[in-house]
């Protein structure tokens, strides 16, 4: 129920919260949009470290969210996030998932692409092809 568009912070940490709602069965390619959008927000930042809490109750068999992402997904996320973080400076924290298969195998392709080593598979498109993230 939280992480809607118009949730910023509150107090002095006002400004500083960036949700991305996106809608049932979003697939990777969406998603990335999304992710590709906050890229150039993170670069003008100029983080000193990327810390990461990867989730992995958006896999398309995980029963808890229904997004539809897959493990090549979590691997270009990886990728994108050793883009963005000093050299040495990223950390990645295990925050879930709820189908064991699926989170082994999205948890190794977020390092294999924090490694540099390209997406095992291909992404999922979204069903809802007319929709995009504005």
């Amino acid at each position: 129920g939280t992480g809607w568009h118009d949730e910023l912070g509150e107090g002095r940490a006002r400004g500083t919260t960036i949700n991305v709602p996106l809608p049932p069965g979003t697939g990777g390619d969406v998603y990335r949009q999304g992710v590709e959008a906050l890229v150039p927000i993170v670069e003008d930042f100029e983080p000193g470290w990327v810390l990461v809490s990867a989730g992995y109750d958006g896999h398309n068999l995980d029963p808890l969210v229904d997004l539809r992402l897959v493990e090549a997904d979590y691997g270009i996320f990886g990728r994108t996030a050793r883009e963005l973080a000093p050299a040495g400076r990223l950390v990645i924290f295990l925050e879930g998932g709820y189908n064991l298969g699926a989170l082994k195998r999205s948890a190794a392709a977020t390092l294999e692409g924090a490694a540099g080593q390209p997406p095992a598979g291909e992404p999922v498109v979204s069903p809802r092809s007319s929709w995009q993230f504005l």
